[in-house]
């Protein structure tokens, strides 16, 4: 019986990383021992950022342009099941006819359901499984046609009492409808006509989307590369223009760059990198302007914020509260 490579879980037990050159990686760990020849291919570009690979693209499986003799994919926990048989089509179109795809699925995911799918995309999918990793090797593509692609919803700017449109993916934050915290934000946040304003962590675009129907000039910003997409799109599609930039902070940013900068922030990333974002944040706005969040309630960021200015609560609703920075 077949068993994976304890150290490199993409390998069966008796092959080393020599005979099994992998061409091309998709959003795998860092902990994968890759070769310095591999491209590795993530959306997330903060990922991208620690692991420093030598080749590398920041996007989708979908957005990589040739053909692969081996390619590795890593699902994970959180995946969407639309994310993964989306990357598994688009990798059927990336393999050569005598290649194969390799999948990585870790326990509490489902080998067999990420399986059902490869099925459809393979004409031979082997499965070999441990007590931790599930390896699925897949050969013999099946190109299919592309799954359907982004989904709209609709927002009601309480503000400015017009409806707004916005394309969205399955797996994205809040895909569904606009969240009660963002919608909080734009309640309460007032925006002068022709000020400049950032949205960070702009996921499909919807407050920088609102603010420049709102006559702001704006920049939209994230490290998510599918989010970028959608936010440009959703720019167009509501007949706005602004600067969308595919980044991890605002580094780039002069000081005082901004009338306003607004954020749902990524709360998931850890203090380390929210303390670096909120300070980002205050040193890109300008003194007579204001910085402006949503977070749930019960966290107590303002122990780190009151240390960037002066820090005012200006609303509270559904478990949200907003909260403003201006430069002291």
């Amino acid at each position: 019986m077949s068993r994976i490579h304890k150290t490199y879980p993409y390998l069966l037990a008796h092959e080393s990383p020599s005979s099994v050159l992998i061409d091309m990686a998709y959003r795998v760990n860092p902990d994968f021992n890759l070769t310095g020849s591999t491209l590795v291919v993530d959306y997330d570009l903060a990922k991208l950022k620690r692991m420093q690979p030598d080749k590398w693209m920041c996007g989708e499986l979908e957005d990589v342009e040739g053909l692969f003799n081996r390619l590795l994919m890593q699902v994970f926990q959180y995946d969407s099941p639309y994310q993964v048989q989306r990357d598994i089509l688009a990798a059927s179109k990336l393999i050569v006819p005598t290649g194969e795809f390799r999948v990585s699925v870790p326990p509490k995911v489902g080998a067999k359901r990420v399986k059902s799918i490869a099925d459809q995309c393979f004409q031979s999918v082997h499965a070999v499984k441990t007590k931790g990793e599930s390896l699925l090797i897949c050969r013999q593509p099946l190109p299919k046609d592309p799954l359907p692609g982004a989904h709209s919803i609709t927002y009601h700017d309480p503000v400015s009492d017009k409806e707004l449109k916005f394309y969205t993916i399955p797996g994205m934050f809040s895909s569904n409808n606009v969240d009660k915290g963002t919608d909080l934000l734009l309640q309460t946040v007032s925006l002068v006509k022709d000020s400049s304003v950032l949205d960070i962590g702009c996921g499909y675009g919807v407050i920088g989307v609102v603010a420049a129907m709102r006559g702001a000039t704006v920049s939209l910003l994230d490290v998510d590369a599918r989010a970028i997409k959608l936010a440009r799109r959703n720019l167009q599609l509501n007949g706005h223009s602004g600067k969308v930039y595919l980044k991890i902070q605002p580094y780039d940013f002069v000081d005082n760059a901004f009338d306003v900068v607004l954020s749902n922030p990524p709360t998931h990333a850890g203090s380390i990198t929210l303390q670096q974002l909120f300070s980002e944040m205050v040193r890109v706005c300008r003194p007579a302007g204001y910085v402006a969040i949503v977070v749930r309630e019960q966290l107590n960021y303002e122990k780190w914020l009151v240390k960037l200015g002066n820090v005012t609560i200006l609303a509270k609703a559904n478990g949200y509260k907003i909260i403003q920075i201006k430069k002291g």
